[in-house]
């Protein structure tokens, strides 16, 4: 059974410890995602992740089959009733099981800080994960030609996708 559990402090002790929220990079790093997750190039390791997820300008989410995390997403550009939506699933579940956690995360992300909508911006050279988003709900609003920028400053399409509740 897929739990999906947000970072958080309660009574001031958080829900994750800070070597549990760097295994999740080491897992993306195991899978070859974490070029694709940050693209951009502005997290390069385990302690930048860890610190990039615990800023308060972040919601990390984890998805966890029993204890085992399967995948994780973070909310960032908080407006109005709104943010960005960013996902990662790990490879022991790729394929039957991924659009069941990603629903999971986005339904959990959605009920659990009173959003109204998330949106994704999903660059040109993924198109796996723009069908992974539809799969999981999201409505393809359109693309933007230049959207998207990697760490070399080479600019992409870019994909809008939203969820909503």
């Amino acid at each position: 059974m897929i739990k999906v559990i947000p970072y958080a402090h309660h009574d001031g002790i958080p829900t994750m410890r800070d070597s549990e929220i760097r295994t999740l990079y080491d897992l993306m790093e195991r899978d070859g995602t974490n070029s694709l997750v940050f693209f951009d190039g502005h997290i390069n390791n385990a302690n930048d992740f860890c610190n990039f997820m615990k800023s308060s300008e972040n919601i990390l989410f984890v998805a966890f089959d029993d204890d085992d995390p399967v995948a994780f997403g973070w909310l960032s550009n908080f407006k109005y009733k709104t943010a960005q939506a960013h996902f990662c699933l790990f490879s022991k579940v790729w394929g039957e099981r991924s659009v069941e956690i990603g629903k999971a995360l986005v339904k959990n992300a959605l009920a659990t800080t009173g959003l109204d909508m998330l949106i994704g911006y999903v660059p040109g050279f993924n198109p796996v994960a723009t069908k992974f988003a539809v799969k999981c709900g999201a409505v393809k609003l359109g693309k933007l030609p230049c959207g998207s920028v990697d760490k070399n400053g080479n600019s992409y399409s870019t994909t809008i996708v939203y969820y909503t509740r």
